[in-house]
């Protein structure tokens, strides 16, 4: 789900760039010094302004003449970014982000879901179908697979974002699997996964199935709620202060 490939020098030098700016060890308004960077990484001057021009893409820095480059504030990171999101929460323990996804996720996933329920395909609905098998799967086992069950609930939200044959939501999708694949990690490795929630994600598709539109809204919206507070009590689990009190 990288937007920007994690190989070589380059790669790992954009990286480890971009953790730094959104963790703070490099601050807002900091200067990058480009012969320093290159020191420390042992690569070219060349390779360290490619890089930067990488993280500029992103917002994470920006370029003024005879001033250099210097790290951005969050208000300039391009939020729809995939890797901004990862490296947000690489190294970072603040969970508040999963809150606005839940949000946007609540504006946009049951619309998406009422649209794919009037416009699948047989390919969607056998990707949709292939999901919950797994999903199934992973929640029968003695103890949850959560490694299966997040692969499995990914494919299945994407399918539903891919069947809408919305160019603007299949961007959106890539978005929210970066986000989704952080929750479910969270989630699923916090405590056994809600009793219901297979069931729920099967009641969803077969709303789509029966191309009913609006039970597939609501459904999905439901559905949803539910993740929503799975996320709250896994953030109160993993917390610092939850543990110190055990």
């Amino acid at each position: 789900m990288r937007t920007y490939p994690l190989k070589g020098a380059h790669g790992e030098l954009v990286h480890a760039l971009g953790v730094r700016v959104v963790s703070g060890e490099i601050e807002p308004m900091q200067i990058l010094n480009v012969d320093q960077i290159g020191l420390e990484f042992a690569v070219s001057r060349t390779v360290v302004r490619e890089a930067l021009k990488v993280l500029a893409g992103k917002g994470l820095v920006e370029s003024v003449k005879k001033l250099g480059t210097y790290a951005t504030t969050e208000s300039a990171w391009n939020w729809l970014d995939p890797d901004v999101i990862r490296w947000k929460f690489e190294n970072s323990q603040n969970y508040s982000f999963l809150d606005d996804l839940g949000e946007v996720r609540l504006m946009l996933e049951p619309i998406a879901t009422k649209l794919a329920a009037s416009r699948r395909i047989e390919e969607d609905i056998s990707s949709m179908g292939d999901a919950i098998l797994a999903m199934a799967q992973a929640a029968r086992q003695e103890s949850l697979d959560p490694e299966l069950f997040t692969k499995s609930d990914l494919a299945f939200h994407s399918a539903i974002y891919k069947s809408t044959k919305n160019q603007f939501l299949l961007s959106f999708s890539k978005v929210m699997q970066t986000g989704l694949l952080i929750r479910d990690q969270l989630v699923h490795t916090s405590f056994n996964v809600r009793g219901d929630v297979v069931k729920k994600h099967r009641q969803v598709f077969e709303a789509i199935v029966a191309r009913e539109p609006e039970v597939a809204e609501a459904r999905m919206r439901d559905l949803l709620v539910d993740a929503a507070a799975d996320a709250v009590s896994a953030t109160i689990v993993k917390s610092p202060l939850a543990k110190r009190k055990k």
